[in-house]
Protein backbone atom coordinates (compact mmCIF):
# COMPACT_ATOMS: atom_id res chain seq x y z
CA UNK A 1 0.00 0.00 0.00
CA UNK A 2 1.18 3.47 -0.86
CA UNK A 3 1.16 6.08 1.83
CA UNK A 4 -0.49 9.41 1.16
CA UNK A 5 1.74 12.47 0.70
CA UNK A 6 2.39 14.82 3.60
CA UNK A 7 -0.46 17.05 2.36
CA UNK A 8 -2.75 15.24 4.81
CA UNK A 9 -1.88 17.84 7.48
CA UNK A 10 -3.70 20.53 5.48
CA UNK A 11 -6.98 18.83 6.37
CA UNK A 12 -6.85 20.15 9.89
CA UNK A 13 -10.21 21.73 10.70
CA UNK A 14 -9.84 22.37 14.38
CA UNK A 15 -12.11 22.38 17.37
CA UNK A 16 -14.57 25.05 18.34
CA UNK A 17 -12.92 28.35 19.25
CA UNK A 18 -15.71 29.09 21.73
CA UNK A 19 -16.42 32.35 19.88
CA UNK A 20 -19.12 33.35 17.41
CA UNK A 21 -17.53 33.76 13.96
CA UNK A 22 -19.94 36.62 13.12
CA UNK A 23 -19.82 38.68 16.30
CA UNK A 24 -16.72 37.52 18.17
CA UNK A 25 -18.85 37.04 21.30
CA UNK A 26 -18.07 34.12 23.59
CA UNK A 27 -20.25 31.04 23.10
CA UNK A 28 -21.42 29.86 26.50
CA UNK A 29 -20.75 26.17 27.25
CA UNK A 30 -24.02 24.26 27.23
CA UNK A 31 -25.69 26.70 24.83
CA UNK A 32 -26.73 25.91 21.29
CA UNK A 33 -24.65 26.97 18.32
CA UNK A 34 -24.46 26.43 14.57
CA UNK A 35 -21.26 24.74 13.41
CA UNK A 36 -20.14 25.16 9.81
CA UNK A 37 -17.32 23.61 7.80
CA UNK A 38 -16.07 25.97 5.10
CA UNK A 39 -13.92 24.90 2.15
CA UNK A 40 -11.13 27.49 1.85
CA UNK A 41 -9.74 25.97 -1.34
CA UNK A 42 -6.01 25.31 -1.18
CA UNK A 43 -5.96 26.54 2.43
CA UNK A 44 -8.07 23.54 3.51
CA UNK A 45 -11.22 23.28 5.61
CA UNK A 46 -12.15 25.57 8.47
CA UNK A 47 -14.69 25.10 11.24
CA UNK A 48 -16.69 28.17 12.22
CA UNK A 49 -19.21 28.38 15.05
CA UNK A 50 -22.08 30.85 15.22
CA UNK A 51 -24.60 31.84 17.87
CA UNK A 52 -27.98 30.77 16.39
CA UNK A 53 -29.26 34.36 16.16
CA UNK A 54 -26.04 35.50 14.42
CA UNK A 55 -26.29 32.60 11.94
CA UNK A 56 -29.84 33.66 11.03
CA UNK A 57 -29.01 37.36 10.66
CA UNK A 58 -25.65 37.38 8.83
CA UNK A 59 -24.68 36.43 5.28
CA UNK A 60 -23.41 32.86 4.86
CA UNK A 61 -19.65 32.46 4.48
CA UNK A 62 -18.39 31.48 1.03
CA UNK A 63 -17.57 27.81 0.49
CA UNK A 64 -19.93 26.24 3.06
CA UNK A 65 -19.47 22.47 2.87
CA UNK A 66 -21.84 21.43 5.67
CA UNK A 67 -23.83 22.86 8.58
CA UNK A 68 -25.14 21.31 11.79
CA UNK A 69 -26.57 22.46 15.10
CA UNK A 70 -24.71 21.47 18.22
CA UNK A 71 -24.12 22.32 21.88
CA UNK A 72 -21.04 24.28 22.94
CA UNK A 73 -19.00 21.78 24.97
CA UNK A 74 -17.84 22.39 28.52
CA UNK A 75 -14.07 23.07 28.41
CA UNK A 76 -13.21 20.22 30.80
CA UNK A 77 -15.86 17.81 29.53
CA UNK A 78 -14.82 14.56 27.92
CA UNK A 79 -15.50 14.87 24.22
CA UNK A 80 -18.13 12.39 23.09
CA UNK A 81 -18.25 12.34 19.32
CA UNK A 82 -21.58 11.77 17.62
CA UNK A 83 -21.52 12.27 13.88
CA UNK A 84 -24.79 12.92 12.09
CA UNK A 85 -25.15 10.61 9.07
CA UNK A 86 -26.84 13.25 6.91
CA UNK A 87 -23.91 15.63 7.47
CA UNK A 88 -21.49 12.89 6.40
CA UNK A 89 -23.57 12.09 3.31
CA UNK A 90 -23.63 15.77 2.38
CA UNK A 91 -19.85 15.97 2.71
CA UNK A 92 -19.35 12.97 0.39
CA UNK A 93 -21.68 14.51 -2.20
CA UNK A 94 -20.12 17.98 -2.09
CA UNK A 95 -16.57 16.68 -2.40
CA UNK A 96 -17.44 14.70 -5.55
CA UNK A 97 -15.10 15.67 -8.38
CA UNK A 98 -12.51 17.42 -6.18
CA UNK A 99 -9.24 15.77 -7.20
CA UNK A 100 -6.95 17.38 -4.59
CA UNK A 101 -5.28 14.50 -2.72
CA UNK A 102 -6.32 15.68 0.75
CA UNK A 103 -9.97 16.01 -0.38
CA UNK A 104 -9.92 12.59 -2.07
CA UNK A 105 -8.60 11.11 1.18
CA UNK A 106 -11.18 12.90 3.32
CA UNK A 107 -14.04 11.79 1.04
CA UNK A 108 -12.73 8.21 1.15
CA UNK A 109 -12.68 8.18 4.94
CA UNK A 110 -16.20 9.58 5.22
CA UNK A 111 -17.51 7.03 2.67
CA UNK A 112 -15.94 4.23 4.72
CA UNK A 113 -17.58 5.58 7.86
CA UNK A 114 -20.96 5.58 6.11
CA UNK A 115 -20.36 2.04 4.89
CA UNK A 116 -19.52 0.92 8.41
CA UNK A 117 -22.66 2.65 9.72
CA UNK A 118 -24.64 0.73 7.08
CA UNK A 119 -25.78 3.90 5.32
CA UNK A 120 -24.12 2.77 2.08
CA UNK A 121 -23.95 -0.46 0.10
CA UNK A 122 -20.66 -1.42 -1.52
CA UNK A 123 -21.33 -2.34 -5.15
CA UNK A 124 -17.85 -3.18 -6.38
CA UNK A 125 -14.28 -2.16 -7.15
CA UNK A 126 -12.87 -1.23 -10.54
CA UNK A 127 -9.27 -0.63 -11.55
CA UNK A 128 -8.70 2.34 -13.84
CA UNK A 129 -5.01 2.51 -14.57
CA UNK A 130 -3.30 3.26 -11.26
CA UNK A 131 -6.60 4.14 -9.57
CA UNK A 132 -8.87 1.89 -7.58
CA UNK A 133 -12.45 3.16 -7.73
CA UNK A 134 -15.13 1.85 -5.37
CA UNK A 135 -18.83 2.10 -6.22
CA UNK A 136 -21.44 2.74 -3.53
CA UNK A 137 -25.19 3.34 -3.31
CA UNK A 138 -27.31 4.61 -0.45
CA UNK A 139 -28.85 1.78 1.52
CA UNK A 140 -32.63 1.71 1.81
CA UNK A 141 -33.24 3.56 -1.44
CA UNK A 142 -34.26 1.05 -4.09
CA UNK A 143 -33.39 3.29 -7.05
CA UNK A 144 -30.42 5.04 -5.45
CA UNK A 145 -27.95 6.17 -8.08
CA UNK A 146 -24.51 4.66 -7.56
CA UNK A 147 -21.55 6.94 -6.99
CA UNK A 148 -17.81 6.38 -7.02
CA UNK A 149 -15.06 7.11 -4.52
CA UNK A 150 -11.35 6.80 -5.27
CA UNK A 151 -9.31 4.72 -2.82
CA UNK A 152 -6.25 6.89 -2.02
CA UNK A 153 -4.40 3.88 -0.51
CA UNK A 154 -3.76 5.57 2.81
CA UNK A 155 -1.33 4.18 5.30
CA UNK A 156 -2.51 3.42 8.82
CA UNK A 157 -0.96 6.60 10.20
CA UNK A 158 -2.73 8.71 7.55
CA UNK A 159 -6.07 7.03 8.35
CA UNK A 160 -5.60 7.64 12.06
CA UNK A 161 -4.70 11.29 11.45
CA UNK A 162 -7.71 11.87 9.20
CA UNK A 163 -10.07 10.18 11.67
CA UNK A 164 -8.75 12.38 14.50
CA UNK A 165 -9.19 15.49 12.38
CA UNK A 166 -12.74 14.53 11.50
CA UNK A 167 -13.53 13.94 15.17
CA UNK A 168 -11.88 17.23 16.14
CA UNK A 169 -14.55 19.34 14.50
CA UNK A 170 -17.64 17.24 15.20
CA UNK A 171 -17.95 17.21 18.97
CA UNK A 172 -21.67 16.60 19.45
CA UNK A 173 -24.83 16.86 17.37
CA UNK A 174 -28.46 17.72 17.90
CA UNK A 175 -31.36 16.25 15.95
Amino acid sequence: MRSMPAQTNRLSIGRTTGRCAATGAALVPGSRCVAVVVDRGDEGFERLDFAPEAWESTPRPAGVLCVWRTIVPEPEAKRGIVIDDEVLEEMVARLDGDERPERVAFRWLVALMLLRKRRLRHLGVERRGEREVWSFARRGEENAAPFEVVNPHLGEEDLRSLAEQLGAFVESDLD
